[in-house]
């Protein structure tokens, strides 16, 4: 079947088109960079760190105070001996606390650029 040079080309479905300000067929607003957060988006924001900063501190306290001081290490044939897992108790805690420190000072410093004032 050999197609006819002079024919126009059939009307059928057209993309968007392919320029860097188009995505998906939705023109992406170049000033919404520049544009300050609602009051809601900031509301929002403060409640969801919070939520999850809670949650986060309860489980660091949650791990901190159910990890034993002395662990029972058994195996096949051998008798159960206590281990003193005092060291690894006092890691534990320190990198929990450490994480749990730079996990704060991010939600902050995420909540105070989200609400500065341009």
């Amino acid at each position: 079947m050999e197609m006819d040079k002079a024919s126009p080309p059939t009307e059928g479905y057209k993309g968007a088109p392919h320029e860097d300000s188009y995505f998906a067929g939705q023109k992406i607003s170049t000033n919404s960079a520049t544009s300050s957060p609602s009051w809601g988006q900031r509301v929002a924001l403060a409640i969801v760190s919070l939520v999850l900063w809670v949650i986060v501190f309860f489980v660091v306290i949650l791990i901190i105070t159910t990890t034993p001081a002395q662990i029972i290490v058994s195996g096949l044939g051998v008798s159960p001996t206590i281990v003193d897992n005092s060291k690894g108790l006092y890691t534990i805690t320190f990198l929990l606390a450490f994480g749990l420190l730079i996990f704060s000072v991010l939600v902050l410093l995420i909540n105070t650029r989200f609400n500065r004032r341009h």
